[in-house]
């Protein structure tokens, strides 16, 4: 596969592993692929806020989808190099439609998190607890995510609404598929929302179009229901050992578990050449 010149990694469940710690085995891979001039891309859930604080790890990477796609930014430059938004009409008409269950919402408005309080101090309840640390470095706590989203005035890059439990996460799947929005998920619970137009793969289209790369010299990895878009994108999908059956189905490669470095062992055998 040497004719790869961009790698996409979704980041939670892939490149990071259970503790969100980069296993050695995948810095290593990632700076070798870039002294061969191959482009590292994250792609992710995360807005800016979330990834900054998590940059020192991922020094060789110039470029990231974020917020599943709902913006690309050039890492080095600060650019924006594609925007797509939800309107503010539809994510306020989301928000109220889902006090229908026990959730909590959290929206991503120019590259900043803001979490409903009660969610932000009792994330147990709502299967966050494993981003303890990340929400409380980065997440605003609001009283009215609502409220925040008419007095900022602009469109919200995503919206996640985290759920008690996996019956009203899938009842809170089924009332936002009624919107005019796209609709997947990556983590128990959380129910993420974007425009209907944004997607990892959609951002990935537009970072390759950036970059004059073909989708034919982009390998992806991905583990959750919101890499599916970037891995069908991609001529070259690597599915996590610990990925879906939805992911492993559609994937040209199967990689070891995040544990194991699944993503840096790959990129050093199939597309180095390196055991």
């Amino acid at each position: 596969m040497s004719g790869v010149k961009l790698v996409a990694v979704d980041m939670d469940g892939t490149v990071l592993d259970r503790d969100s710690n980069l296993p050695e085995i995948n810095r290593i891979a990632f700076e070798k692929a870039v002294a061969n001039g191959i482009q590292i891309a994250l792609c992710t859930g995360r807005t800016m806020t979330e990834l900054s604080p998590c940059l020192d790890r991922f020094e060789k990477v110039r470029y990231a989808v974020l917020t599943n796609g709902g913006f690309v930014v050039d890492l080095n430059t600060g650019e924006r190099i594609h925007e797509d938004s939800l309107p503010i009409e539809t994510a306020l008409e989301i928000i109220e439609a889902s006090k229908a269950v026990d959730s909590k919402p959290e929206a991503f408005i120019g590259g900043k998190a803001y979490l409903d309080r009660f969610a932000f101090e009792h994330t147990a309840c709502y299967h966050i607890d494993m981003f303890d640390d990340l929400l409380k470095k980065t997440c605003i706590p609001v009283d009215d995510v609502s409220d925040i989203i008419r007095k900022m005035g602009k469109g919200v890059d995503k919206i996640n609404l985290f759920c008690v439990n996996l019956d009203d996460r899938d009842r809170m799947i089924e009332i936002c598929r009624k919107f005019n929005a796209a609709v997947t998920y990556s983590i128990p619970g959380d129910v993420e929302i974007n425009s209907a137009t944004a997607s990892k793969g959609r951002g990935l289209e537009a970072l390759c179009r950036h970059l004059s790369i073909d989708r034919s010299e982009v390998m992806a990895f991905g583990d959750s229901a919101n890499d599916l878009p970037m891995l069908r994108f991609t001529v070259i999908p690597v599915a996590m050992a610990n990925a879906n059956k939805e992911e492993k189905s559609i994937a040209s490669v199967i990689a070891p578990s995040n544990d194991d470095g699944g993503v840096g062992r790959i990129i050093l055998s199939h597309i180095l050449c390196q055991s």
